[in-house]
């Protein structure tokens, strides 16, 4: 197995563990919802591999549709086309959940601020103690293993 059947394979796991220690929190706020994940990109590393726990886990919680900029957004564009893409993409969701470290991330805080604008129900993952520790512990590992 490489270093990238792990990554996934780890990312997989540590997503089963967060649903599984603490599904129910996610069960009001993301089952049957159509589900726009916010987090920090520019910068980060293993932003894909991140951005894939957070997917897998609203998946697990019974998301009904999800969009992740992480595989949504070509890499050739500049900051400003995504940040136009992800705008006029996010209005079209009912629930935006923010990923550990959002509030260091320019992009991630405009739509934030978007969505409470537009009156869409925010969850954020760093309000709870499983899934932000396991992001973490997740994020540490892929730094070693890629």
């Amino acid at each position: 197995m490489d270093s990238v059947d792990t990554a996934l394979n780890l990312i997989e796991r540590y997503a089963k563990l967060a649903y599984l220690s603490n599904g129910e929190f996610l069960g009001t706020d993301i089952r049957d919802k159509q589900v726009y994940l916010s987090g920090p990109i520019t910068g980060e590393k293993n932003y894909k591999g991140l951005f894939s726990f957070a997917r897998d886990l609203v998946e697990f919680g019974g998301a009904a549709k999800i969009y992740s900029p992480a595989v949504r957004i070509p890499a050739r564009f500049s900051w400003e086309q995504a940040m136009k893409h992800c705008l006029s993409e996010i209005t079209g969701y009912d629930t935006v959940v923010m990923l550990p470290e959002w509030e260091a991330s320019d992009g991630a805080r405009l739509e934030h601020d978007v969505a409470l604008a537009c009156g869409i129900h925010v969850v954020d993952f760093t309000n709870n103690k499983i899934i932000y520790g396991l992001y973490y512990a997740l994020k540490e590992t892929l730094e070693k293993c890629l």
